[in-house]
């Protein structure tokens, strides 16, 4: 009896033993589950931590840069405001140079054997000029630019490129029935690094600009061109392509413009030996789609994108002239806003 009573007593040691050990077990579980939700708290802390000050440092930058862009905005308008009114003043200064010059030579004329013939009529030459501009005729201007080279090509946009490209994308104003765009916006700089280009590797101008639909646009555009000394285009891109409608706007667009660039080339197949597009918008996120084709034409390796709130930079013109000559570049991608999508019309 007193053995059965020592091997009772020896099993509910044991059994006791065990509870224990079990209660540690389940302790030290706990408290292992506790530290890992302590760690995990910890670190999903630190990762919100450091998303909001990435949000933060993002939003800074992004500030920055609609600020550069601002700031660079208003400097090229104050810098083409300063160019017209030395224009302006260079005008003047000329045309009393030449007053000066015609009376001299009317006074030196009066004492020779042709004093006694009648004076040109005032009149009638400023109803020559009138005429003349009536019909659309231009003075001759010396472009000071070498020999065109039909085999290289410029696709040139504007919105983004020349001027910025905004929602509504051009003004106009009307005086009595006329109708004429709003040019003032032109970026100085964009224009004299177009003009960098022609000097360079004189190539021709085709344009693909949302501005070939209008008449009134080209005629602006070709005020643009004769006053900064610019070759007009030769030709345009069809007008045949539609604008198919999808969930991304600007890849709709691109598209588009894709095509008809390509159409062009299509059609001067063997003419061309260097071509390059000038354009905001990022086209080269159509050639994914056409690498399974047999030829595909690809936008990317001929594509300079630009800022769309600074326009064609030196730097872009520089690089267009070394795609045009055939060297091959690495571009970089410029990521436009979201909020700007829908205001495109290039």
């Amino acid at each position: 009896r007193q053995r059965e009573e020592a091997e009772a007593a020896a099993r509910k040691e044991q059994e006791r033993l065990e509870q224990e050990k079990e209660q540690e077990r389940q302790e030290a579980k706990r408290r292992k589950q506790e530290e890992q939700r302590k760690a995990d708290e910890e670190k999903k802390k630190r990762l919100e931590e450091i998303e909001a000050r990435e949000r933060e440092r993002a939003d800074r930058e992004a500030m920055e840069r609609r600020r550069q862009a601002e700031e660079a905005d208003k400097e090229m308008k104050k810098e083409a405001e300063t160019r017209d009114q030395r224009i302006k003043a260079s005008v003047e200064a000329a045309k009393k140079q030449q007053a000066d010059r015609a009376a001299a030579n009317a006074a030196k004329e009066a004492e020779t054997l042709y004093a006694d013939m009648p004076q040109p009529d005032a009149d009638t030459a400023a109803a020559t000029e009138a005429a003349l501009k009536a019909a659309g005729a231009r003075p001759q201007v010396d472009l000071a630019l070498p020999a065109e080279d039909r085999g290289k090509v410029v696709f040139l946009d504007v919105d983004g490129v020349l001027r910025p490209a905004r929602a509504g994308t051009f003004d106009i104003s009307t005086d009595g029935d006329a109708a004429k765009p709003d040019t003032s916006d032109f970026f100085p700089a964009a224009i004299k690094a177009l003009r960098h280009i022609m000097e360079r590797s004189s190539p021709r101008v085709v344009l693909c600009s949302e501005w070939r639909r209008s008449e009134t646009l080209l005629k602006a555009l070709e005020e643009i061109f004769y006053k900064n000394r610019l070759r007009l285009w030769t030709d345009v891109t069809s007008k045949e392509f539609k604008l198919e409608k999808g969930p991304d706007a600007v890849r709709c667009f691109a598209e588009r413009r894709a095509k008809e660039i390509s159409d062009w080339l299509h059609k001067h197949e063997g003419e061309i030996s260097g071509w390059v597009v000038l354009d905001d918008v990022n086209l080269s996120m159509t050639d994914e789609a056409k690498k399974s084709s047999g030829k595909p034409t690809l936008m990317g390796p001929h594509h300079v994108q630009t800022w769309p709130l600074c326009g064609l930079t030196t730097g872009n013109a520089k690089t267009a002239v070394r795609i045009l000559n055939g060297a091959l570049i690495n571009k970089v991608v410029v990521e436009r806003p979201v909020a700007g999508q829908g205001g495109k019309a290039g």
